[in-house]
């Protein structure tokens, strides 16, 4: 796996600081906007405690997200789409068609275009499974 610059330094930084650290519970701060979990262990013979929190960048802009997997490389990117047959919201990780898990109904992936596009250069009217004609908001053949 390449490390840019910054994940280096973040590494760098962060990992020794949490080597050999149990995770020991979660925590939200007192607004109730940020989250993350306490850590509790031994380093260099000190019984050490510390809160870990989860924030989007370095300037603390809003919570960030934890991903976590079985394995070192991350997960694809899910997206979703509301199944207009079943009201159901259904998720997805590859940008072809797909049945909704309850009903079956073939989607088409909208949110994973709009995610790659932007709403304003998304070209429903190009997308090679929507049906000629068909409103784009519905996403369903």
């Amino acid at each position: 796996m390449k490390q840019n610059d910054y994940v280096k330094a973040c590494l760098d930084q962060l990992i020794p600081q949490l080597t050999g650290l149990t995770i020991t519970g979660g925590v939200a701060d007192d607004s109730g906007e940020y989250f993350g979990f306490t850590v509790k262990g031994k380093q260099n013979g000190k019984a050490v405690e510390k809160t870990v929190f989860v924030m989007a960048d370095a300037e603390c802009n809003g919570p960030g997200f934890l991903e976590i997997n079985d394995g070192v490389e991350p997960e694809p990117q899910a997206y979703s789409e509301w199944c207009p047959n079943c009201s159901t919201e259904v998720a997805y990780k590859e940008n072809q068609p797909f049945p909704c898990t309850t009903c079956g109904e073939i989607l088409f992936p909208c949110a994973a275009c709009y995610m790659a596009n932007g709403n304003e250069y998304a070209l429903c009217d190009q997308c090679p499974w929507e049906t000629k004609g068909k409103e784009a908001m519905s996403c369903a053949k």
